[in-house]
């Protein structure tokens, strides 16, 4: 298992995570499954880890249990990890930052709520969504782009402002959210 227990020369026995940070694990579960991921944050009071798919560079917060140990790595050696990772990653993140691509795919690609997305768009609406040097960037990008999803929706699809904020005004949406609604509109439109 991912969890490993030892005796400390006073004779205490102290137990904690086997995985540690920068290691090479694979992943058990999900959509990744048997794909292999670096770790990039550990959170132990939550088991909870956060890790980089090497294959396509897309960064997941997982459980502990859903992942297996595979490889310690230090530090020098996780940066050659990074490195490949990034270079294996470029096709994957240079869709996503493409804004023709993000229109004509919006309702079709599985992976567009991702942080990469969540970046090319506020950074093409002048929104910020938080320090990008952050550990929980990848989260709070993702949870930003979640919050203005149905707004993106609605203009894909009607593809007219007016239209959309008349449908939206009928939610009572507070006048920031129209100019986000305008911003997106401007980004994607204009």
């Amino acid at each position: 298992m991912n969890y490993i227990a030892y005796k400390q020369p006073d004779g205490t026995i102290v137990t904690g995570l086997k995985v540690k940070l920068y290691d090479i694990v694979i992943l058990s579960s999900g959509y990744w499954k048997d794909e292999l991921g670096i770790v990039l944050y550990i959170d132990e009071a939550k088991k909870q880890i956060k890790l980089r798919v090497i294959k396509c560079g897309m960064d997941l917060t997982l459980k502990v249990k859903y992942v297996q140990f595979v490889n310690h790595n230090n530090k020098t050696a996780a940066k050659s990890y990074i490195d490949l990772c990034n270079k294996l990653s470029a096709a994957f993140r240079n869709k996503y930052t493409d804004k023709q691509y993000i229109k004509d795919n919006w309702f079709t690609d599985k992976f567009m709520i991702n942080d990469v997305t969540a970046n090319t768009i506020a950074k093409g609406t002048g929104q910020y969504i938080t320090n990008e040097d952050s550990e929980k960037y990848s989260v709070s990008a993702i949870i930003w782009l979640s919050d203005i999803k149905d707004y993106i929706d609605a203009l894909f699809k009607y593809g007219d402002f007016d239209f959309v904020a008349k449908a939206f005004r009928i939610y009572n949406i507070t006048d920031t959210r129209f100019e986000v609604i305008r911003s997106l509109y401007n980004y994607f439109y204009e």
